[in-house]
């Protein structure tokens, strides 16, 4: 089932094969949801991380097996219905998203985290985040806004583990 789910395609629609998964199971689908499927790794559609696109409610970005070096602010927002989840898919080991030799000094467009987590109604699951330091409040994941889901993931080797600085940030579920 899984391969059927996958959908590379642009925003323009939900896949057929999607569809026809949908028609199978009897599920029908909130008019205008055109969630895609984003798979990142080696030798996958998205190499890295930061070429992934700015994100839509119901995305899914698939991280496979392999360390990333990099950090990344994620601005999209989904809904309470139709979250963005951002999860490793890999069956021997967490994906790592390594922060060595990264600013995360929070300065102007830099992340003060691995990822900074700006939108709403965001998955993050199966994902371990490392070294992010700045020499004070380096965090491994940043939450910036409301109902973030954090599940089974790493955080070591950063000045702080999860940080928020806002009021905005509500609804946070470790």
């Amino acid at each position: 089932m899984t391969a059927i789910l996958r959908n590379q395609k642009s925003r323009r629609g939900i896949s057929n094969s999607l569809l026809i998964l949908a028609g199978f199971v009897g599920l029908t689908w909130p008019a205008g949801l055109q969630a895609t499927i984003y798979e990142v790794g080696l030798g996958q559609a998205f190499p890295t991380v930061s070429s992934v696109p700015r994100l839509a409610p119901g995305d899914i970005v698939n991280i496979h097996c392999g360390t990333y070096n990099e950090v990344r602010r994620w601005g999209g927002s989904g809904t309470a219905a139709s979250p963005i989840i951002l999860r490793g898919v890999c069956s021997t080991a967490r994906p790592l998203i390594d922060g060595t030799a990264h600013d995360v000094s929070g300065s102007g467009s830099i992340p003060r985290a691995v990822w900074q987590i700006e939108g709403s109604y965001y998955v993050i699951e199966n994902l371990e985040f490392k070294n992010a330091r700045n020499g004070d409040n380096g965090a491994g994941i940043r939450v910036m806004n409301t109902s973030v889901t954090i599940h089974n993931c790493k955080i070591t080797h950063c000045d702080m583990g999860l940080m928020t600085s806002t009021r905005s940030a509500t609804h946070l579920l470790v």
